[in-house]
């Protein structure tokens, strides 16, 4: 959680370091590296996803409190790296100085991808069926992300829904989520009591 504390930080930054980087401002640990590199003259740096877009969707009174606390972590950032456009103009946003802000992708591990694409023999996917308790035969659609509305997700079981009504599918949709959770879940859930589908 937010609130857990790392026993040993000054003593990890004390061992010759010349920069620290660090995810995001919300972990309390992250303040107090701020702060200990602040004091031992040690840059201090930080990468962030979070959009311009969904910085605003809160209440007023959460607003208020993150533009005091967000502003005073990031305008003492040595370096501010966002994931993409949108997260540079959060940073920006907020404080992030722009000579210090650029953006800095999240690489995608292709490596890991290519080997699970060449391992998915049959057998293979047959076990991974049986694993997860998927009928052969049986279609599986999978989701990873938030259950927000900017991402879509009803609109795919939607359009599984109507390829079902139109002769296209098996009559039998089961709908995998992963990931984390949002504002959708009650619309979620109300769509699979519509089409028959089922949450595992």
């Amino acid at each position: 959680t937010w609130t857990g504390l790392n026993h040993g930080l000054r003593a990890a930054v004390e061992k010759g370091w010349d920069a620290v980087w660090v995810g995001g401002n919300v972990h309390i640990n992250n303040w107090r590296l701020m702060s200990l590199c602040r004091k031992l003259g040690i840059a201090f740096m930080m990468h962030s996803d979070v959009s311009i877009l969904t910085a605003f969707d809160k209440p007023k009174w959460k607003l208020a409190v993150k533009s005091f606390g967000v502003k005073y972590f990031f305008r003492r950032l040595d370096g501010a790296f966002a994931v993409g456009d949108h997260a540079k103009e959060y940073l920006l946003h907020y404080g992030a100085r722009p000579e210090n802000t650029f953006i800095v992708p999240i690489p995608i591990d292709v490596t890991r991808f290519r080997d699970a694409a060449d391992s998915a023999t049959p057998e293979r996917l047959a076990e991974l069926r049986a694993k997860f308790k998927v009928p052969a035969g049986k279609r599986l659609i999978a989701f990873t992300g938030k259950f927000i509305a900017r991402k879509r997700v009803l609109d795919l079981i939607e359009a599984v829904r109507r390829l079902d009504r139109e002769g296209f599918g098996d009559g039998e949709e089961e709908e995998r989520s992963v990931g984390k959770d949002g504002r959708l879940q009650a619309s979620r859930y109300s769509l699979q009591r519509d089409c028959g589908s089922c949450n595992r």
